[in-house]
């Protein structure tokens, strides 16, 4: 640049120059024999390669902090399966059992603003090897029958829910998703209520039908086939979650 020339008084001629075999990608109006310069033409290019690319990380930064995982209360929390048998009732108490329930911010403010449509995930394990029914030789046939050695985990995962009433500080809600029982994946839905409880806590309590024929179970079967377990167990749950600081 000679000393006639400066950022305020640029050569005309310089800055006015522009190179005819250059083509601007996929864009006739800005191309060959166009009388922008060079330089600015880069600058354009990288704007409208760069913002798009900047808006897109924003708006996910954004989704990721304003989701919130609460994580259950576990001495607050319940999980039981309850049968039936020909001999008589039972119930299995799971003591041992993880749940994530990921939902926005505002959750926790009130339900006024809840939509279901909001719920980003909720997942939920229990050890199968763990069940605990009281009896030594009810919870080896228990695990014997659900191949907890091959197949260690019961797991739900959510597809979809939907709102279908109203609480007074809650919903009513139905769930469909992807329950796997003895390695064997099937899809559920069950109807579960979901209140607000404070600014910190959400509760959820429901239950859920399982036909375990439906998983390629054998109901279990004691003294040579006399006593036999009933078909169906119902799992029903009652979840505190908590969100921690």
């Amino acid at each position: 640049m000679s000393k006639k020339e400066s950022l305020w008084n640029p050569n005309p001629k310089r800055l006015f120059s522009y190179q005819r075999e250059w083509k601007w990608p996929g864009n006739d109006c800005i191309g060959e024999g166009s009388f922008i310069p060079h330089a600015m033409k880069q600058i354009i290019y990288n704007r409208l390669i760069i913002i798009p690319i900047l808006l897109l990380i924003s708006i996910s930064v954004i989704s990721v902090g304003n989701a919130q995982i609460l994580e259950m209360d576990s001495e607050r929390s319940m999980l039981m399966f309850e049968g039936t048998s020909t001999l008589h009732s039972w119930d299995v108490e799971v003591t041992d059992f993880h749940v994530e329930f990921q939902v926005p911010d505002h959750w926790l403010e009130g339900v006024e603003r809840w939509e279901a449509s909001e719920i980003e995930g909720l997942y939920v394990e229990v050890p199968a090897g763990q069940l605990d029914g009281g009896r030594s030789r009810m919870n080896r046939d228990l695990r014997d029958a659900l191949n907890a050695e091959e197949n260690p985990e019961i797991t739900f995962s959510k597809n979809s829910m939907k709102f279908t009433g109203e609480l007074e500080d809650g919903k009513l809600a139905d769930v469909a998703g992807m329950l796997t029982v003895a390695g064997e994946e099937r899809e559920v839905t069950f109807q579960t209520e979901i209140t607000h409880l404070n600014e910190n806590e959400i509760e959820s309590m429901g239950s859920l039908d399982i036909d375990m024929t439906n998983f390629g179970i054998d109901p279990p079967r004691a003294l040579l086939g006399t006593i036999r377990t009933g078909e169906i167990i119902e799992l029903s749950f009652h979840i505190i979650f908590i969100h921690r600081e």
